[in-house]
């Protein structure tokens, strides 16, 4: 994954870009890459702190349907197989590990992070100064 994809993902997934923004940059993707694109979020919402009980509250605010395949599998504690759907899933399973993603990080952010961190993801990425000296800095392959 590169900087201005993470930076791109985290900005959707801070509600600074709209959902929308971010379906339609992953469903451009090619296939491989948006099944990686599903490995680096899903990937980064167990770093960020996810829990299973986040779930409904994912799947609530991803818009799907409970019943839907993805919704199903992380209700089920199944995360590791969503990203292993077949590709006409991988919009669905975006939708909703993006939700699991705000919902993980917005609660680092409001206690471990709290008092100021060092994570460059949670700097203003509204501001567009933040954004060039991030992408200047080349930050690679940033994690939680």
């Amino acid at each position: 994954m590169h900087t201005h994809d993470e930076l791109f993902l985290n900005q959707v997934a801070q509600a600074i870009l709209a959902a929308k923004a971010g379906e339609e940059w992953f469903s451009a993707l090619p296939i491989d890459r948006q099944q990686e694109t599903l490995r680096w979020i899903s990937n980064m919402s167990i770093q960020a702190g996810a829990r299973m009980g986040d779930a409904p509250a994912a799947i609530q605010q991803s818009g799907l349907k409970p019943t839907h395949t993805p919704c199903v599998l992380l209700s089920r504690e199944n995360l590791a197989k969503i990203v292993n759907l077949p590709p006409n899933e991988f919009l669905k399973a975006f939708k909703l590990l993006m939700a699991l993603f705000r919902i993980a990080d917005s609660r680092r952010r409001e206690t471990q992070c709290a008092n100021g961190c060092l994570h460059w993801w949670h700097r203003d990425l509204s501001n567009s100064k933040v954004v060039e000296d991030i992408q200047l800095a080349g930050v690679e392959h940033a994690r939680y």
